[in-house]
């Protein structure tokens, strides 16, 4: 169970950061439904609330077998890309980079946590 919540969350920050790149092309090609649905405020803070949510059950679970802080700085520094992004950046270029960079950084630090975790558990056994 916890293995797949760390793949859940991996998925789930790449989504963000895929979401993240492609707003600006979809604001552009379909303004009305974009606008109506993919750039509300609340969809992009639930969705926000979700991965930092999926992170941290993930990271918690890992944390607990392989002991390192590299994945959970890593989380950090994306999620406060996010969070930056989505605060005092929003709807800009900077906002969109700060976003993109703060998926992708929450994407690796889960693939990091998965890896170590299975790392972890192959010396236990």
């Amino acid at each position: 169970m916890p293995e797949r919540i760390g793949h859940v969350s991996t998925i789930a920050s790449i989504l963000c950061a895929i979401h993240c790149a492609l707003m600006p092309v979809l604001l552009v090609a379909a303004p009305a439904a974009s606008e109506a649905f993919l750039h509300d405020a609340r969809l992009e803070w639930t969705v926000f609330v979700l991965i930092v949510v999926f992170a941290a059950i993930g990271l918690i679970s890992g944390y607990r077998r392989h002991r390192s802080h590299q994945p959970p700085m890593l989380a950090f520094g994306g999620i406060a890309l996010l969070a930056l992004g989505l605060t005092q950046f929003h709807g800009g270029t900077t906002g969109m980079v700060l976003a993109v960079g703060g998926g992708l950084m929450l994407a690796v630090s889960q693939f990091y946590n998965v890896r170590l975790r299975r790392l972890a558990l192959q010396v236990a056994s």
